[in-house]
């Protein structure tokens, strides 16, 4: 893994990780791991600390690393501490819509795969999806190009956007209809599935106290 703090580093109680290089000291955006080194990246509360000029680097960087998924929890709201006027701590506070927007120029789209599991909880994948309880939860497929990504999440928005000058007709097609699918399926007695979460303001373009929030 990879933290900041040089002090956390050497004070981990697993030693062992940074004896091996397994924990290092260094910046989210200058990750000194290979390209697509892990199978899962794991990010919690930490995005929303970071400056947004800083962002897309350590989104593209949080990409790179990462074989196929990177999955995050990011506050939308601002810290207790923070003076909503100028904000100290949760410095980078921002929509869903805006954090989707940043990791498709990384090459990432949703996973809605993935966050139909997460929603459900690992513990108990028998319950309805919770995505408006747990609006933290991110999870993003990466690898795909930023043209790839971006023409994904806009068929994802609206499932009958075309794809762009690069896909075929018939791939298209094909992607309209997967995701239409999903769209219309329901997650929830009496809820909207997908097309909920891509089209209500109140929660795709929410944030609850946040100054800069769209």
């Amino acid at each position: 893994g990879v933290e900041l703090s040089g002090v956390a580093v050497d004070s981990s109680p697993w030693p062992e990780l940074k004896r091996e290089g397994r924990l290092v000291n260094s910046s989210l955006d200058a990750i000194p791991f290979p390209d697509r080194h892990f199978d899962l990246v794991w990010s919690t509360e930490v995005l929303e600390h970071i400056p947004d000029s800083a962002l897309p680097a350590v989104a593209k960087e949080l990409a790179r690393v990462a074989r196929h998924t990177v999955v995050m929890a990011i506050s939308l709201r601002l810290s207790c501490h923070d003076n909503p006027a100028r904000p100290h701590l949760h410095i980078a506070c921002h929509p869903r819509a805006w954090w989707d927007d940043l990791f498709s120029h990384a090459g990432c789209y949703p996973h809605l795969e993935a966050l139909g599991y997460l929603w459900r909880g690992a513990e108990e994948p028998e319950f309805p999806w919770r995505p408006f309880d747990e609006p933290w939860v991110f999870a993003y497929s990466c690898g795909h190009g930023r043209e790839a990504a971006r023409a994904e999440l806009a068929m994802m928005r609206h499932p009958s956007t075309p794809l762009g000058p690069s896909g075929s007709s018939s791939t298209q097609h094909r992607r309209t209809l997967e995701l239409t699918s999903i769209h219309d399926s329901q997650l929830e007695d009496g809820g909207d599935g997908w097309a909920y979460y891509f089209g209500s303001h109140e929660y795709y373009h929410w944030t609850q106290d946040c100054a800069t929030g769209e």
